[in-house]
């Protein structure tokens, strides 16, 4: 009976990776196309999953198509960006499991160190962000461990969300682990010129190669631009 069973699931998970249709991958990827946030449902949304984070910041943008481009996709970085003493810090361990990898900041020095490659700094990036509450301020204070993590209403279900959020929190809480928690809302936000509540189309098409294309529709600016 198990082996059945996984020969269906095995099949449905197959027939939706190699047809090319958007419902489909949507359904399998837990992605909506992206709606127009304001500040207030964002907070609003953190309410109502029980969000025990406080320091919540969206990006600082403006009407520019490939800022937008760049922040939306963020939401599908399935790792979050480590930082200490302003440098920001990369894994180094041998799981791909993103759960073991926060773990693993128990143990810091054993398995993270300044990354090579990625030479981000945390003020760089807390200078192209905005907090969506006027009490939240970040300070690079020394041997802190920060975690900044990209997330947003459009892409994983409400579930998941919380689940991490409170794994983060309660890694936190741990007092062998010193260690913040800074969520960064990737949604496209009222702010960058974009008409409130308005989506943007995503269209997922399967390629030759096995490989999937996604692809924007038109951003919902206030004054369209291409005009």
């Amino acid at each position: 009976m198990k082996t059945k069973k996984t020969i269906i699931i095995f099949s449905i998970i197959s027939i939706i990776l190699f047809s090319s249709c958007t419902p489909a991958f949507k359904t399998l990827l837990s992605v909506k196309d992206p709606k127009v946030e304001t500040d207030y449902s964002i907070q609003n949304y953190l309410k109502r999953i029980n969000s025990p984070i406080r320091n919540n910041f969206v990006f600082d943008g403006k009407p520019d198509s490939l800022q937008i481009y760049q922040n939306i996709m963020k939401s599908f970085y399935n790792e979050p960006q480590i930082f200490k003493n302003n440098e920001k810090y990369c894994y180094q361990g041998k799981s791909n499991c993103p759960s073991v990898k926060i773990s693993s900041i128990k143990n810091f020095n054993s398995f993270y160190s300044t990354c090579i490659d990625d030479t981000l700094h945390m003020t760089d990036l807390l200078s192209r962000l905005r907090p969506i509450s006027k009490s939240e301020e970040i300070e690079n204070t020394e041997d802190l461990i920060y975690i900044y993590v990209y997330w947003s209403i459009f892409h994983k279900k409400r579930k998941h969300k919380k689940e991490y959020f409170n794994l983060l929190y309660n890694l936190c809480l741990d007092e062998s682990v010193n260690c913040e928690v800074v969520l960064i809302n990737v949604d496209l936000n009222s702010k960058w010129g974009l008409i409130p509540e308005k989506k943007m189309r995503m269209r997922f098409k399967m390629k030759k190669s096995k490989s999937i294309d996604l692809e924007f529709g038109k951003i919902p600016y206030i004054i369209d631009s291409t005009k």
